[in-house]
């Protein structure tokens, strides 16, 4: 039996008028398949729960330093009226994604109960989870605000669950801030109160020289060694005595009081600079701006958001239809290939 190889005119070859009258030869078939698709579709659709959509959209604050926003010299370059870019938009939905945040909204509103999710099944965890995140998403827009979309069969409890994820997410970044400007604060603090108490014990010091009457040493010197001077010309033996007590004592403690009063300047300088980052560490640590500003709130939906039954018939109809029409085309080539390696063995 010689090889059966078609030619290039005996391939088949769908022109727009063969594929009007293969659809003509086929037409029971595919309308047959088609609609039997489209009713199936449609009451799988009717078995699908309803859904209605809440969405939050906000738009991340730009500072996040309270002190940097409102006392710094830098005032302007950190402006709080400032809408964020796209760096504190990704921030924005990382945080929303959290663990933590989460977690706290399953607990907030029972979820685990409301999906009828078992927390003695096995996998109950994974199933939370799933359930969760099939129903709770989070988006970046094309104009960098950030969209908190939540699905639910009761609209009610879809618009508050929008809502909260909205406040917890100040909640848990300004947390996560605070930490960090906490220990920051600490640090300040010490050296703060460390560069106070040295000043307090410089000047208690200056102040135990000025009782024994030490004071501008140069000053004091120059006109006691006039005074004794005076007095020696004067013959009052005395009053020299006394005078040269008084330089003795000058000159003993004088350079001691000169170098207390270097320091003092000198860390009165340090407080002064200490002051505003003290200041700006305080009110990060313990002050609060908000972190998003919200352009919309969520509100219960009164229509439903998915399934969207005719959308699930269309596509459902169409796919048989493709999928009928290329195994219908493959069947008759089949055929046609067939009979002419019959007809060639012969």
């Amino acid at each position: 039996m010689e090889n059966f190889k078609p030619s290039i005119d005996e391939k088949v070859n769908f022109d727009s008028s063969n594929f009007f009258v293969f659809l003509i030869k086929w037409r029971k078939i595919l309308i047959i398949t088609t609609f039997v698709a489209g009713v199936i579709a449609a009451i799988i659709s009717l078995l699908i729960k309803e859904k209605y959509e809440a969405k939050v959209t906000m738009f991340p604050t730009m500072s996040n330093a309270v002190s940097k926003a409102l006392i710094t010299d830098q005032f302007g370059n950190e402006d709080i009226l400032q809408f964020g870019e796209e760096e504190q938009a990704q921030q924005m939905i990382q945080i929303l994604k959290s663990n933590e945040l989460r977690d706290t909204i399953i607990k907030k509103y029972n979820l685990a109960a409301h999906w009828k999710i078992d927390p003695e099944s096995k996998y109950a965890r994974t199933k939370l989870y799933e359930e969760y995140k099939s129903n709770i998403k989070f988006r970046r827009t094309e104009y960098l605000s950030v969209e908190i979309i939540v699905r639910d069969e009761d609209p009610v409890l879809a618009a508050d669950i929008a809502n909260s994820i909205a406040q917890l997410f100040d909640t848990m970044k300004l947390k996560i801030q605070r930490q960090r400007a906490l220990e920051g604060f600490r640090i300040v603090e010490r050296t703060y109160l460390d560069i106070q108490n040295q000043i307090k014990q410089k000047s208690d010091s200056l102040k135990w020289l000025n009782d024994k009457g030490i004071g501008d040493y140069n000053l004091q010197v120059e006109r006691l060694t006039e005074a004794i001077g005076r007095e020696i010309g004067r013959g009052n033996s005395q009053a020299v005595k006394i005078l040269q007590t008084q330089l003795d004592t000058i000159t003993k403690y004088g350079s001691v009081y000169k170098q207390l009063n270097e320091q003092l300047a000198l860390l009165n300088r340090r407080l002064v600079e200490f002051q505003q980052k003290y200041d700006e560490a305080r009110i990060d640590a313990f002050s609060q701006l908000p972190q998003k500003f919200v352009v919309e709130n969520a509100y219960p939906p009164d229509r439903k958001a998915y399934p969207v039954r005719w959308l699930i018939v269309v596509v459902s109809a169409l796919s048989a239809f493709v999928l009928t029409l290329i195994c219908l085309i493959f069947y008759e080539n089949y055929e046609k290939y067939r009979d002419k390696i019959i007809k060639s063995d012969k």
